[in-house]
């Protein structure tokens, strides 16, 4: 299963033991930038072979906009 974090939905995906689980489309998650899947704190492999239900945590860094503002002062 897939736990997003309060980004969009990911599908839970069913997978056979000993199989390796499909790397699912990057949630959207508005204000963050989706950095990976997690499983216990660490960023996962999706190469490596499922022998038990997991869920994977979706992992965001949040955005910051800095906003500049620029005065132009024209001399007439």
């Amino acid at each position: 299963a897939f736990d997003s974090n309060g980004g969009s939905l990911v599908e839970t995906i069913t997978v056979n033991e000993n199989s390796t689980i499909p790397k699912p489309e990057d949630p959207i998650r508005e204000g963050y930038k989706f950095v990976g899947w997690y499983l216990n704190g660490q960023a996962y492999d999706f190469n490596k072979k499922v022998t038990q239900d997991i869920v994977l945590e979706a992992k965001y860094i949040k955005i910051s906009y800095i906003y500049y503002i620029i005065a132009i002062i024209l001399d007439f």
